[in-house]
């Protein structure tokens, strides 16, 4: 079970078969942490500093509406709930992707109605580019101001 170091606003919304919630209870974390260790962004993220990126963050996860309730989509938001969002992980399983699932758990953060003043909204991504320009975002208007600092190494092999 995930504890989170805040409480943020409760998201619970159904949708063709799929149920989007913010409850971090419901987050099957391993299975989450395998699907993201594969990708792009994370990859070979250990679980314990996946984990804390979970409990820091305000997370959606979408799961099918059939008897298994299986997990297919998750993304979180790294916020101070006052001027700034940060929009990472976004992940829907691949068999479950093309039905609208990540606009969906986008949309659900940036249509919130607790969130009407953040200034900035960000988010890095090779891919996708399309789904995030359908609720707003756009490339940054001065690419140029933006730095950042890199961590000593990316993830390594799984521990």
């Amino acid at each position: 079970m995930i504890a989170l170091a805040f409480s943020p606003p409760c998201l619970y919304q159904r949708r063709n078969g799929f149920e989007l919630t913010s409850d971090p209870s419901r987050i099957q974390f391993d299975w989450l942490h395998r699907q993201l260790a594969q990708q792009y962004w994370c990859e070979n993220i250990p679980a314990d500093i996946l984990r804390t990126a979970i409990t820091h963050s305000w997370c959606v996860s979408v799961f099918a509406e059939d008897a298994r309730h299986q997990q297919v989509g998750f993304a979180r938001l790294v916020t101070d709930y006052a001027s700034f969002g940060y929009l990472a992980d976004v992940y829907v399983a691949p068999s479950f992707r093309g039905k609208g699932i990540a606009r969906w758990m986008v949309d659900a953060f940036v249509q919130c109605p607790e969130l009407p003043q953040l200034q900035k909204w960000l988010l890095i991504t090779a891919d996708g580019h399309d789904i995030y320009k359908g609720v707003g975002f756009k490339p940054v208007a001065y690419p140029h101001a933006f730095m950042e600092i890199r961590g000593v190494s990316d993830y390594q092999e799984p521990r």
